[in-house]
Formats: C-alpha cells, sequence, structure tokens
C-alpha cells in the first residue's frame, strides 16, 4: 500500500470540499425552489417564501464553487471567500438557534442543525485545505 504524501491529501480535501458543498447547495436549493411549502410545514418554518428565497440563493453559490474547482490553479482568495460565506450561514443558524427566531418542529429543529453543521465540515474541509496547499508552496 502506498501512502499519499499529506500535500496530496489535502489538495483533495479542499476539491471534495468544493466539489460536496457545490452539490450539497444545489439540491438544497432545487428543494427549497421545488416545494417550499411543504418543506415549510415539515419543518415548521412560518413563512415558505422565505425558503424559496433562501433555494434561489444557494443556486448562484453553487455556481460559483463550480468555478472555483474548475480554476488551474484554484485561488486561495476565493476559497476563502467562499468560506467566509459557508462561516456566515453557520453563524446565522447559530443565531436562529440561540434565540429560538423560528418555532421549529423537531424534526426541523435537527435537519437544520444538520444543515449547519454539513456546511460547517465544507467550510473546514475548504480551510484545511487551501491553508496546507499555501503552507506547501511556501
Amino acid at each position: 500500500m502506498q501512502v499519499q504524501p499529506l500535500e496530496v491529501i489535502m489538495n483533495t480535501l479542499l476539491k471534495y470540499g468544493l466539489l460536496g458543498n457545490a452539490i450539497f447547495s444545489c439540491l438544497t436549493g432545487i428543494a427549497l425552489i421545488i416545494a417550499p411549502v411543504q418543506i415549510a410545514i415539515y419543518m415548521g418554518v412560518p413563512d415558505p417564501t422565505l425558503l424559496m428565497g433562501v433555494g434561489i440563493g444557494l443556486l448562484p453559490f453553487a455556481g460559483h464553487l463550480i468555478i472555483a474547482l474548475r480554476r488551474k490553479p484554484i485561488r486561495t482568495g476565493e476559497v476563502y471567500y467562499l468560506s467566509a460565506m459557508d462561516g456566515l450561514w453557520v453563524l446565522g443558524s447559530a443565531a436562529i438557534l440561540l434565540f429560538d427566531l423560528v418555532p421549529f418542529t423537531t424534526v426541523g429543529l435537527i435537519v437544520f442543525s444538520l444543515i449547519a453543521l454539513t456546511v460547517a465540515d465544507f467550510m473546514f474541509m475548504q480551510i484545511m485545505g487551501v491553508r496546507k496547499r499555501v503552507s506547501a508552496q511556501s
């Protein structure tokens, strides 16, 4: 069995972080656009149009992630920018939960929390991947 150098692993981490984030954002956006009323009822969100707006906003973000992934080389600043957007999502989610701003159902609370944790995971993968790549180039 051949051991991969840390540089290869971290570059893979960056690419999987960007790709996973793009796929997750796109699928979530499409679901929120196609079925905002059903999702709102299921999760306990009082305004389905808010969910549709979030879905519409996620699609260009997913596109930007794909563009960033396809650049050769991947731009460090762009990855930090996209990761900052993920960070804002996670912080916003934490504020919504902390201040009880949405009357989530139990399932809605679990799903909303899992989405925030998933976004945080993608952010972590992207930041760790790009930081290790930058330090390897120095």
